[in-house]
């Protein structure tokens, strides 16, 4: 089912929300949903200065993480945002259920259209707490670390790694405050 017009706009991040009903993505730098079933795309997030390059929606749909430039921002359902934290490149972020967002950091150019599409240059895993913006690297910076999905209970944080040589899938214990323990399972 297509949900959005043939067009060249360029469409990127597409992430359900938690009820199923639309998705959520980048559009042109700009953050919109559609309907699962189709139907008109609306713009979620009001245009700012600048490209958004991430976004992930809260796990109650009522408010969105988006990226511009280095700073993640917090688009709340009364239609204010606010800035929450600052990182380096922050890309493939998604928002668990201990109100804390996992985001890859570091090589924005791996989802990017052009050049540096799909590279694997090093990238890590940043955890950022919505309460106060602290932020908290979970991974090593030398191998390249993304996609970041909290497991639907929220006890792991997986994602794509090659540290032990090619990309597989890791898991990393969280815990109910989404503090990480242990060391990540392949």
């Amino acid at each position: 089912t297509p949900l959005t017009t043939d067009s060249t706009a360029v469409e990127l991040s597409p992430q359900w929300s938690r009820d199923g009903t639309r998705i959520l993505f980048i559009k042109d730098g700009l953050v919109f949903s559609a309907p699962v079933g189709g139907g008109a795309a609306r713009q979620d997030v009001p245009s700012r200065d600048g490209q958004v390059t991430a976004l992930a929606w809260s796990p109650d749909n009522q408010q969105i993480a988006y990226v511009i430039g280095d700073t993640l921002f917090i688009h709340r359902a009364d239609g204010t945002s606010r800035p929450l934290a600052a990182a380096e490149q922050l890309t493939l972020c998604n928002w668990g259920p201990h109100d804390v967002i996992a985001c890859s950091a570091g090589n924005s150019l791996y989802l990017a259209p052009g050049i540096g599409f799909g590279n694997i240059a090093p990238s890590w895993i940043t955890l950022i707490r919505v309460a106060d913006g602290t932020l908290q690297t979970i991974t090593d910076s030398s191998s390249n670390n993304q996609s970041p999905q909290w497991s639907h209970d929220g006890t792991h944080l997986l994602y794509s790694s090659n540290r032990l040589g090619p990309a597989d899938i890791y898991a990393l214990r969280v815990t109910g405050d989404g503090t990480p323990r242990g060391e990540p399972e392949r």
